[in-house]
């Protein structure tokens, strides 16, 4: 949290957090209640970008997301789709084929 969102007893203020119907659950499927979401300027090397938190009572590190990670590149991903025609198969044309050899 940044100095500017708490008060000095170290509350936070007012509108501090945005209210996020969002729900969130542990690993083991439980629920985590959470307070809203604030927004936290992030930075890893050169790329920066605006990270949401959710904020809870839960004891624990900060998470980041996925889409945070690849803001910052800190993933990336190596993706490739391999399509076959529907009419064939890698031995050959299924329509010249009968059911059997199909």
């Amino acid at each position: 949290m940044y100095p500017h969102q708490v008060d000095n007893n170290g509350k936070l203020k007012p509108n501090a957090l945005l209210s996020s119907n969002v729900v969130l659950t542990t690993y083991e499927g439980l629920q985590i209640k959470h307070h809203g979401i604030v927004t936290i300027p992030c930075t890893y090397g050169k790329e920066s970008t605006l990270a949401p938190f959710y904020v809870s009572d839960i004891p624990g590190p900060a998470i980041i997301g996925l889409p945070t990670s690849t803001d910052l590149n800190l993933l990336q991903f190596n993706c490739a789709i391999q399509t076959q025609h529907p009419h064939t198969s890698s031995d050959g044309c299924l329509k010249d084929k009968t059911p059997e050899e199909a």
